[in-house]
């Protein structure tokens, strides 16, 4: 006991007749963390008889208490660390980059999509136009009935003054100055704080998910579902900066800066049978791309990866502390918008029957900005969703006139 890979071995030693192995640190008076070695299991099984099974070998499971993580515990973990490691780039030199424009978003628990988002938008000129130049005009526009705390333009504004002004840089400045003015005294200057420049997004974040049932969380979120919601909260208060709503209006009303996203898509359906096709044109805010794993350019290195994960999960019971650095699939983003183009397949009611008809999209406009956003989210054979990990290296510049759809052809 004790060694790794020394609950395998013991299944094998005794002819492979006992397949159960219990972690000792994580026995509680509910539960443990039991692993089923048999071939047609190899995975954490849940035994109902746990105590029972533990009694034999005279431990009295109530009186215990848990030491160690489970193993679904050192798994989350691991996956967290993993993600955050490359989120922040972990132990590669960055440079630091201060000013307006340049201004982080602090970290709420879980926000990341969120900034994310807010971030993009604001980097944009429109909305550095509307949101950041006229927010003056915009704030005089707030209802009398209304709180700016809980005001969606309101926040949304005073947000983009914070992004973009230069009034958190000279703070930050003045901080700085500050500790080495102290350490040249030779004073601690602990109380005052290294970090960045940053503005805590909180009232914002709480104004744009409030009433909404995940938004209004504090759970990990999606982003390109945050994006939507966003641009809906935009168009419900679109009319307040109409010229003829408020004296303010009329300068920071300009476009409609939800329509800088906004496209059509075209859908043909073709009926193998008799060649009789049907268009149809809906309104997007992204361009929706599938992740084809089976292109990926490294299939023979994944499949090794993964035959060696495999191998140690088996062998050593502590693989999860020391897996090696994951490798992921990696698809050409041109294998994405193959995809993409190819013709799928779809039922359709036709005179009274159903039909299995040929479908095709394609982008029919083009807006100012095309938001690109990879379905990496699959229905596992069980039913439950599960996240895609691949790496899709984007390329710098790309054409996609050739992908516009032209409508109805004459010969159809």
């Amino acid at each position: 006991g004790g060694q790794e890979g020394a609950a395998i071995r013991h299944y094998q030693d005794t002819g492979c007749q006992y397949p159960l192995a219990v972690k000792l640190g994580t026995i509680t008076a509910h539960t443990a963390d039991v692993y089923s070695y048999a071939a047609d299991e190899d995975t954490s099984v849940e035994d109902p008889y746990i105590a029972k099974h533990l009694a034999h070998f005279g431990i009295n499971i109530q009186s215990l208490e848990k030491t160690e993580k489970t193993m679904t515990e050192m798994s989350i973990e691991h996956n967290i660390k993993y993600q955050w490691d490359r989120i922040t780039e972990a132990n590669k030199k960055l440079i630091r980059m201060d000013g307006p424009g340049y201004i982080g978003l602090k970290n709420l628990g879980n926000s990341c999509y969120m900034n994310s988002i807010v971030q993009v938008l604001c980097s944009l000129p429109e909305a550095q136009k509307k949101f950041f130049q006229h927010a003056d005009e915009i704030f005089k526009t707030l209802p009398r009935d209304t709180s700016a705390s809980s005001d969606f333009l309101t926040q949304l504004c005073k947000l983009c003054v914070g992004l973009l002004s230069d009034r958190y840089p000279q703070q930050h400045q003045a901080v700085m100055a500050k500790r080495k003015e102290l350490a040249a005294e030779g004073v601690d200057n602990a109380s005052l704080s290294e970090e960045g420049t940053s503005v805590s997004p909180g009232m914002f974040k709480s104004v744009v998910g409030k009433g909404h049932y995940e938004f209004s969380s504090g759970r990990q979120q999606d982003a390109c579902e945050y994006y939507q919601h966003l641009i809906n909260s935009m168009m419900a208060v679109a009319e307040r900066l109409l010229p003829s709503r408020s004296p303010g209006a009329a300068a920071a009303a300009g476009i409609d800066f939800t329509r800088l996203f906004k496209y059509y898509e075209e859908h043909r359906y073709e009926c193998p049978q008799t060649n009789r096709v049907k268009y149809k044109f809906n309104e997007e805010a992204f361009l929706l791309l599938p992740v084809p794993v089976e292109c990926a350019t490294n299939k023979e290195q994944v499949q090794e990866y993964e035959e060696r994960k495999a191998k140690r999960q088996k062998t050593d019971e502590k693989a999860k502390e020391k897996e090696e650095e994951p490798i992921q699939p990696r698809v050409p983003f041109k294998a994405c918008i193959d995809q993409y183009c190819g013709l799928g397949e779809v039922e359709l009611r036709s005179e009274g029957r159903n039909i299995i008809c040929h479908s095709r999209a394609r982008p029919m406009t083009f807006p100012p900005y095309l938001w690109v956003v990879l379905k990496r989210f699959y229905q596992k054979p069980d039913w439950t969703t599960a996240k895609l990990e691949a790496l899709v290296e984007m390329p710098s510049e790309i054409d996609l006139e050739m992908l516009r759809g032209k409508g109805p052809q004459p010969d159809e």
